[in-house]
């Protein structure tokens, strides 16, 4: 997604960086990619402390073994023990949002809650990741995410795999 796209999805007016990682990255979860890795790229939102957020999109096979594996996504990461990380307690993903795509998941913390998106539409897959970041401890600044804006970065990046499968890449 562009910085716009993260902006108007999220409803913020905060400076976005985003750029590409390589391919080769992993998702920082025991998620198993759901397909061949296409694109991977970060985004840090501008705040006193700072979010970070990855995106990563995969292409399988044919649509049906996208839909098998879009869906194995959500079964893994409902199932997923989150990590211990930078003084966070371990925790569990879960489901808030499931009426069909995107599904929208997320993860307590000690200072409010991770998000992760799974869009999917014909072959392909995406993943994001919400996460905060906290410079020197403090979270003093920092704008945690509400539901309804994580759901709308969900929708943008829906729409942005259904305009990809219109323009056609493989479905």
């Amino acid at each position: 997604l562009a910085a716009a796209e993260w902006q108007r999805g999220l409803g913020i007016t905060k400076t976005v960086d985003v750029g590409d990682m390589g391919l080769d990255q992993v998702m920082p979860t025991c998620l198993r990619p759901p397909g061949t890795p296409v694109a991977m790229g970060y985004a840090n939102i501008e705040s006193p402390g700072f979010s970070t957020e990855v995106q990563a999109t995969y292409r399988a096979a044919s649509p049906n073994a996208g839909n098998a594996a879009a869906a194995f996504a959500v079964n893994q990461l409902v199932g997923c023990q989150k990590p211990v990380s930078s003084g966070q307690p371990a925790g569990h993903w879960k489901l808030e949002a499931d009426a069909g795509w995107p599904k929208v998941l997320s993860s307590a913390t000690a200072d409010g809650k991770d998000w992760f998106i799974v869009a999917h539409e014909g072959a392909l897959t995406s993943v994001l990741l919400l996460n905060y970041s906290l410079m020197d401890g403090s979270s003093v600044g920092i704008h945690h995410f509400s539901l309804a804006e994580v759901q709308g970065l969900a929708l943008v990046a829906q729409q942005h795999l259904v305009q990809e499968v219109e323009r056609g890449a493989p479905r």
